[in-house]
């Protein structure tokens, strides 16, 4: 019956949906609702207490948009550059949830020297982009890196409920120590940044970070923040993965 009444009203340009078809949708013209933050909120319980890792967290920025949505997460931050970690301790240092390490994460534990580059949200360890740096006189220092694999061993962390990634070109690197968590699907959701062109090294391709993900089990859900050329050619943005079971 319900098949013949769904063919009579689609004769007449009807269509029957759930009541609740439209509840996970986001409005386009309100440009708050593609924010991955202002969605994440809406389909996550406030009070829910939350581990999220910060991998290129800069000074902050993305650690205190977070908390300002839930409150009773547990925001674990990581900057490897000193000068730029300083900052981000400082601005932290009232927030008991957010934990700031001066640290990088990539797929081994190492000490690497880095060149500065004018703009702190530049810095990165791609071979290509550092050696620039270092060529053009740029200061530099040695840098600690460990995996995430590592981290949350030592720190007895059982689960990661998001995972944001923004380390300049650098996130194969942090997906490769983070080896362990992801063949056992201890982190939910994936934040990283990611590029659509091949020669950007600033930015982690996109498909070679969705190749990898898919290999986990982890599905490509969307993309958020994206910027453009003048020619409206998306340069980079970030994307969001989950768990299969979530997809």
């Amino acid at each position: 019956m319900k098949w013949f009444i769904k063919f009579i009203l689609k004769k007449f340009g009807y269509r029957v949906v759930k009541i609740n078809f439209y509840e996970n949708w986001v409005n386009i013209n309100d440009v708050k609702s593609l924010d991955f933050h202002h969605i994440f909120k809406n389909i996550t319980d406030r009070e829910k207490i939350l581990c999220c890792f910060d991998v290129g967290a800069n000074i902050g920025q993305t650690a205190k948009k977070f908390l300002s949505y839930f409150p009773n997460s547990t925001i674990y931050c990581f900057e490897p550059i000193l000068q730029t970690y300083q900052q981000l301790n400082k601005n932290v240092q009232e927030f008991s949830r957010i934990k700031a390490y001066n640290l990088g994460m990539g797929s081994d534990k190492d000490n690497i020297e880095i060149f500065h580059r004018d703009n702190s949200e530049l810095n990165s360890l791609v071979g290509r982009l550092n050696e620039n740096a270092k060529l053009s006189g740029a200061t530099s220092e040695f840098i600690k890196v460990d995996t995430i694999d590592n981290f949350v061993k030592e720190e007895d962390i059982s689960k990661i409920d998001i995972l944001k990634s923004d380390t300049e070109g650098f996130d194969m690197e942090v997906l490769k120590g983070a080896k362990y968590c992801l063949e056992n699907q201890l982190i939910d959701l994936l934040y990283i940044e990611v590029g659509f062109n091949k020669s950007d090294f600033q930015h982690s391709y996109v498909i070679q970070i969705i190749d990898v993900l898919e290999n986990y089990g982890y599905g490509f859900s969307g993309l958020f923040e994206m910027s453009y050329t003048e020619q409206n050619i998306i340069l980079y943005a970030n994307a969001l993965f989950r768990k299969r079971d979530k997809c």
